[in-house]
């Protein structure tokens, strides 16, 4: 399947610093509506980086709950392979 738009997501967080998944979930469902083919998921402008791996998870399946049936790449690399395959397999197991 060739993609010709992805949206890249950022990734929202409260007046706390906490994850905005509800906000995340708004915005994915409003870009879903339109003639988007698919999202990325924690790219350069989702903060990855900032993340700790459980809120990276947390992130992926947020966006793939929110996607209606529109494909979602996730950024997994890491530092180590290790940890990247870690990240790649649990996004996969995600959906």
């Amino acid at each position: 399947m060739a993609f010709r738009i992805l949206a890249p997501l950022i990734t929202p967080r409260d007046d706390r610093g906490r994850l905005d998944l509800e906000g995340l979930q708004r915005n994915v469902a409003r870009l879903a509506a339109t003639s988007l083919d698919g999202f990325l998921a924690l790219g350069s402008s989702g903060e990855y980086i900032y993340l700790r791996e459980e809120e990276r998870l947390r992130v992926v399946r947020a966006t793939l709950e929110a996607s209606q049936g529109k494909p979602v790449l996730a950024q997994v690399g890491a530092e180590t392979t290790e940890d990247s395959c870690r990240l790649a397999t649990a996004a996969m197991g995600a959906g």
